[in-house]
């Protein structure tokens, strides 16, 4: 669910949330202010069953955030009693679920046939004074799995010797102050690089600018859920800074990052792997060898030169990102076509190895093959895992399919779910022929070619661009969608609009971002705090 997809879901997805949430309140909404972008709330926390890196929240007046109206997913709450689980992000508080209960005499009426039976017992030991009750001693506990709980990770040991330090430093109470000051959020987000196209780059000219003002978007987005930053070179940061008045969209220096690199799909030729990361060679088929040469040591160049650690090189395979789909922890499909990539390379027993080295578990899957009239489709624009053994599948070529479901039971037996996402009216061979979903041209219409973190689903939606409305898509299919997915994941779903001009060219949310972790995050992200 995306900061609040619906409200009143059913119990086991409001348990899961409440279990995997930063924060459960029982809160009482007292207004609201509404934005093109999002609903801020006033609420008042009556009664705090679990918070935010400890923080006291019980009687205090918080703003608490959800997508606008207008948007694919949002939530309209009145001025009542909920019960509110959600996650938290920098200083403010987002929905990721709410239940309804109705008051009596000032109290939760526990008698609503809305309250589930595990949330009666927890709400009849109410307290009036609304003092905070920890998670781990709450029946909210007893119904979860241990390891979904968020601990608090503000620690009395730390406090302590700050208090003691207080004693002989003077500066003590500076940081005893700042300890206090706990932002709500998780400290540890995952980096998500982008590279925008170069002004002089004649393979984007046409559409330079809605390509860019999305990835600015994008960013921007990004940065309220997890990290990004838009690589660009010396030519194309001043439109990006605001300098050059040609965007109306522009991104803070901390944002941005100056470097040369030749292509805009990063994730096809940066460092690839989730047990081990990996920089394998690069070619793209439908390119000269010459220029898929180029823009392979463009970003060798970048790690070389800004010493990028955390990833071995891998000079006899080529493996493009688009040909591999991971769930960010052990296990990845490879397509079919990478063996024909590296015939008289290598054996496709090394390959698989050496494949596996990187990902961990690996199934390989045949490559999706033109089908309605779409065309260069990539295994990651049809297959994505939005869970750690949760598979979405778009329509593909029955044939295609059927070896799909073939190939994942036999590796995988149960230890992975696939989902293949509908039609418009779930009949897929009767509705082929006038199905606009299937039939249409790039990724547009696909919500598989999605990207994945280790918290969040950013799914591509296609009903708010006026573009795609003569073509039948709609922000009613998109809510479908993006409910559809929340049921199979814990995962908090952000729809993002894709433009036209995005998902045409066969560009997505995945071939996009660069998704780094550890060491490598840290030096990219002080390179653009530097510059």
């Amino acid at each position: 669910m995306a900061v609040g997809c619906s409200c009143n879901p059913d119990g086991f997805s409001f348990n899961n949330m409440m279990c995997n949430a930063d924060w459960v309140s029982h809160v009482k909404v007292l207004s609201n202010t509404t934005t093109s972008s999002h609903i801020n709330y006033t609420v008042n926390h009556l009664e705090v069953f679990k918070s935010p890196n400890g923080t006291q929240l019980v009687g205090k007046n918080t703003s608490v955030l959800t997508a606008a109206q207008g948007s694919a997913c949002g939530v309209w709450l009145g001025e009542k009693d909920y019960l509110i689980a959600g996650f938290g992000r920098e200083d403010s508080l987002h929905i990721n679920a709410c239940l309804d209960v109705p008051t009596q005499n000032g109290k939760p009426n526990v008698e609503s046939g809305k309250v589930r039976e595990e949330v009666k017992k927890r709400l009849e030991a109410w307290n009036a004074e609304g003092s905070p009750i920890d998670c781990t001693n709450s029946p909210i506990a007893a119904a979860c799995p241990s390891k979904m709980l968020r601990q608090p990770q503000s620690s009395t040991i730390t406090r302590i010797l700050l208090l003691f330090l207080l004693q002989i430093r003077p500066f003590a109470l500076l940081l005893v102050r700042t300890l206090n000051d706990v932002k709500v959020g998780p400290p540890n987000r995952t980096l998500i690089v982008l590279a925008a196209p170069s002004i002089w780059d004649l393979n984007y000219a046409d559409d330079f600018v809605p390509i860019v003002e999305f990835q600015v978007k994008f960013v921007r987005l990004l940065n309220e859920y997890e990290s990004a930053v838009l690589i660009a070179d010396r030519h194309t940061i001043p439109y990006l800074n605001g300098r050059n008045k040609l965007l109306r969209e522009h991104l803070p220096a901390e944002h941005l990052l100056e470097a040369n690199i030749y292509d805009i799909n990063l994730h096809d030729f940066a460092p690839l792997g989730t047990v081990g990361r990996v920089k394998f060679v690069y070619r793209n088929e439908n390119w000269a060898s010459m220029a898929s040469k180029q823009v392979d040591d463009s970003i060798n160049r970048f790690l070389i030169h800004n010493r990028i650690r955390g990833h071995r090189r891998e000079t006899d395979i080529v493996l493009v990102g688009k040909d591999v789909v991971d769930n960010g922890v052990n296990r990845a499909l490879l397509s079919n076509i990478t063996f024909a990539k590296n015939a008289g390379r290598v054996s496709k027993q090394s390959l698989v190895m050496k494949v596996q080295s990187a990902f961990g578990k690996v199934t390989v899957v045949p490559a999706p093959t033109p089908f309605m009239g779409r065309h260069r489709l990539r295994l990651d624009d049809v297959l994505s895992f939005i869970d750690d053994g949760v598979l979405i599948m778009s329509p593909l070529n029955p044939q295609i399919a059927n070896k799909v479901h073939m190939e994942m039971f036999k590796r995988e037996k149960k230890g992975v779910t696939l989902v293949e996402l509908p039609t418009v009216d779930g009949a897929r061979e009767r509705q082929l022929p006038s199905d606009p979903y299937l039939s249409d041209e790039g990724n547009c219409g696909l919500y598989s070619a999605l990207l994945a973190t280790d918290r969040f689903v950013f799914v591509p939606v296609f009903g708010n661009i006026p573009a795609n409305w003569k073509l039948g898509y709609s922000t009613m299919r998109d809510k479908l969608m993006l409910q559809l997915i929340g049921t199979y994941t814990q995962k908090a779903v952000v729809p993002v609009n894709v433009p036209r001009e995005i998902c045409r060219r066969g560009l997505s949310l995945r071939s996009l971002s660069w998704t780094v972790k550890g060491a490598a995050a840290s030096t990219i992200a002080e390179l653009a705090s530097k510059s």
